[in-house]
Parts: structure tokens; C-alpha cells; sequence
């Protein structure tokens, strides 16, 4: 399996690599196997055992069961062969933990 996420910039991160490889381009050396559909959930799987780091961040219980229904749509929409909607729901989710990512990728490479 995977290594487990940690910190915010490693979601951030993990959650890029699954929207470049799900529903079916996981690599299929090292951690992942060649079944790509149990890859695709064991990659949303380290995505829920990394929510506790969401939470902390976000702390409202409402935007936080949106968020986490989110990640669940995101998942059942890869499965059902939408890839295109399962993409965009791991953005939006993205967007909505990370609103400042740009701004902070800026700050640090010295822009505004």
C-alpha cells in the first residue's frame, strides 16, 4: 500500500496524483498491483484515513459532511466509468481544502 499521508501538502499532493491516474493508470509496480479497480480504491481509501488532517483544517461539521460526500461521489463516479466527473469532484474538493494553493505556491517562489 501506498505510504500514509501525513501532513496537508502531501493530500494536496495525493490528491493530484489520483486525478492524473484514476480511474486506471496507477502504476502497477511497487505498492499498487495490477487490478486498477482495487488501486483506485485503495487510493481514495488513503484519502479517507487522511481526513482527520480536513477537519482540523476546516473544523465546521457541515462543510465537512460536504466534503467527505464529496470524496465519496468523486469515488462512485470513477467506478461508474465518469471520469470526467470523478476528476472534477476531487478539484472541487481540492479547491475547497487548498482555496489559497496558488497564492501560496506564488508567496513561496517569491510572487505575491
Amino acid at each position: 500500500m501506498a505510504a500514509k499521508i501525513e501532513s496537508l501538502p502531501d493530500l494536496r499532493a495525493r490528491i493530484s496524483w489520483i486525478v492524473l491516474s484514476a480511474p486506471d493508470e496507477f502504476p502497477t509496480t511497487g505498492s499498487f498491483g495490477s487490478d486498477q479497480a482495487k488501486n483506485l480504491v485503495a487510493a481514495f481509501a488513503l484519502l479517507d484515513d487522511a481526513f482527520p488532517l480536513v477537519e482540523k483544517k476546516i473544523g465546521d461539521p457541515a462543510r465537512l459532511a460536504q466534503l467527505r460526500q464529496m470524496l465519496n461521489d468523486a469515488l462512485a463516479a470513477y467506478q461508474q466509468g465518469d471520469d470526467i466527473k470523478g476528476a472534477h469532484l476531487l478539484q472541487d474538493f481540492q479547491n475547497a481544502v487548498f482555496p489559497d494553493r496558488f497564492n501560496e505556491y506564488e508567496a513561496s517562489k517569491g510572487g505575491e
